[in-house]
């Protein structure tokens, strides 16, 4: 950067979809303007939680341990007569065949938690030990950085580009220190 100028760094982001930032990137690059034209561009990608299932199990009879150190023939045994107990109440449950609760009691995945903690209280009431496991679901989250001095022009294709069809995003521009490792976790945070 000449002249003693300090090159200035933007974020915008989150998107969800990558076409959504890759369609940006190219309007910034194919930009009419030319302090748009001058910007440097550079995508960041990142896994996030988007939202949690919660899955209702009854463990596995001799749970405890590595898998390899448990009784599987007993424990399938057991799990089996719990299901059919079950099921002659018409609780919708199923085995789990593998994985750290091999042999125990799967009664569902929900997605909300509130739901959750009802069946959870009824099975309990009912005499069965329930558990629920939180299922964390993640997505891609992008974000584009840019870099330069003139970014006049920059708000506007940006709120352009979010008003654009099909796009859904509350995505932000948000300034950065532009000499330090984008941390993109510490940016999503402030946006959500």
């Amino acid at each position: 950067v000449s002249g003693g100028e300090e090159k200035s760094c933007s974020l915008m982001g989150p998107f969800y979809e990558e076409s959504q930032v890759l369609e940006l990137e190219a309007e910034i690059v194919e930009s009419e303007a030319a302090a748009l034209k001058a910007l440097d561009t550079t995508l960041h990608g990142q896994e996030v939680v988007t939202h949690e299932d919660y899955w209702v199990i009854i463990p596995p009879v001799e749970a405890g341990g590595a898998v390899e150190d448990r009784n599987l023939v007993e424990e399938k045994s057991e799990a089996k007569k719990l299901l059919r107990e079950l099921q002659e109440q018409e609780i919708d449950s199923y085995i789990i065949t593998d994985g750290d609760y091999q042999n125990g009691i799967t009664l569902g995945v929900f997605s909300d938690a509130e739901n959750t903690k009802k069946y959870q209280q009824k099975m309990i009431q009912m005499g069965y030990g329930v558990e629920v496991k939180r299922l964390p679901r993640k997505s891609k989250a992008f974000w584009l950085e840019i870099s330069g001095n003139k970014k006049e022009g920059l708000q506007k294709l940006f709120t352009q580009h979010l008003k654009g069809e099909n796009n859904s995003t509350t995505a932000v521009i948000k300034e950065i220190n532009c000499s330090e490792p984008v941390v993109l976790g510490d940016v999503s945070s402030d946006v959500q």
